[in-house]
């Protein structure tokens, strides 16, 4: 069978961590078709109400985890929901976010926390063992909306409403990158005020509306950011020496 590139690294380094693989299990079921058909056996029954417990059973290295996870995944495939999932909660703020922590640890999830407040140590460390991971949630603000590449995610909850529409896109397109899955979020909502919200936001993101991008026309951060430069190269500067160092069409965009 193909298997994507992504896959294979993904794969590799699973392997490497010691971890079964998340995805591309199928590359590796090989002479397993007995097993395998009594599994698909078990989803007909339970889809018909008719299921009975089943065990796996095994010494050290027999491939216990290797089929439970294979199993999951089969199972995610024909729409079952499983308890072993991955997900992303978003919060509007960190307070929220902590709060929101704490209630769901002890609970048979693992669950971590990533906003600014939290150190960029704690931060990478969270987002590693959330890779590795099978059963597990990110509490998180914004930092987690754009650029860190957390893995594929079954599900993104959302507590009460995002501010705009740019932000649940960007939420909402963190899943759906598995084949056969959708692309998904579930809102959380405290009171009527956010309800609405969110249903306006999902509405206008239908008809395909997102908020424009103002035309910046000043750069300040990076001004700063070159100010601050220069104060430690030269151990103060004067506003001469400094409008002598930079030019304003720079900072033009």
């Amino acid at each position: 069978m193909a298997i994507s590139e992504r896959d294979i690294e993904h794969i590799f380094e699973r392997l490497r961590s010691g971890v079964v693989p998340e995805r591309g299990l199928e590359a590796f079921a090989v002479g397993i078709d007995k097993q395998r058909t009594e599994i698909h056996r078990q989803f007909q029954l339970a889809a018909n109400s008719e299921g009975v417990f089943k065990f796996l059973r095994g010494g050290y290295g027999c491939g216990k985890t290797f089929m439970s996870r294979l199993a999951i995944l089969d199972a995610q495939a024909q729409g079952f929901v499983t308890s072993f999932v991955k997900s992303l909660f978003f919060c509007q703020s960190r307070s929220l976010a902590e709060e929101i922590a704490e209630r769901m640890r002890n609970r048979g999830t693992d669950v971590f926390i990533h906003h600014s407040s939290v150190s960029l140590e704690e931060r990478t460390a969270a987002e590693e063992r959330f890779h590795r991971g099978t059963n597990a949630s990110i509490i998180c603000t914004s930092t987690l909306e754009l650029g860190i590449d957390v893995g594929d995610l079954d599900l993104v909850l959302q507590a009460n409403a995002p501010s705009t529409v740019s932000s649940f896109l960007q939420r909402l397109g963190r899943t759906g990158r598995r084949t056969g899955q959708q692309a998904n979020t579930t809102f959380f909502c405290e009171n009527i005020e956010t309800v609405l919200q969110a249903s306006a936001i999902i509405e206008l993101a239908k008809k395909g509306w997102v908020e424009s991008i103002p035309n910046q026309t000043r750069v300040w951060p990076v001004l700063v950011h070159q100010l601050l430069a220069l104060t430690l190269q030269f151990g103060g500067i004067s506003p001469e020496l400094c409008w002598g160092q930079l030019s304003v069409d720079l900072f033009k965009i």
